[in-house]
């Protein structure tokens, strides 16, 4: 199992109005049905902030479910924890509805590699 941190800024200062809600699932098992995914519990850091830590087996699936106003701008990080922390996956955008579900994969490099 590898320790994760997770991230998640929601600048709100451009379009206020709609209270931010966030939610996160990961899903670690490579199993044939829907039952392995698992939600992750957000603390509310800054008032612009979620923050999380998690352990994977391996390669995961995220879900991760944005209420905010149309307009607003995300940015998530997924990274590992400890000596050797590495940055796993960024990414930002800006919400076109007032929810929006944000879904992808994040993998390690040596996972990536060995599959090669």
């Amino acid at each position: 199992m590898t320790e994760h941190e997770f991230v998640l800024t929601l600048d709100t200062s451009a379009n206020p109005g709609v209270e931010p809600q966030v939610r996160m699932w990961i899903d670690d098992q490579q199993t044939c049905d829907l039952a392995s995914e698992r939600e992750v519990k957000l603390v509310r850091g800054r008032s612009s902030e979620w923050v999380a830590a998690f352990s994977a087996r391996g390669p995961f699936m995220y879900r991760i479910g944005i209420v905010a106003a149309p307009g607003n701008r995300w940015a998530i990080a997924f990274r590992t924890k400890g000596e050797r922390a590495e940055e796993l996956l960024y990414d930002s955008d800006e919400l076109t509805m007032q929810k929006e579900w944000l879904v992808g994969t994040c993998e390690h490099i040596e996972w990536h590699r060995k599959a090669s």
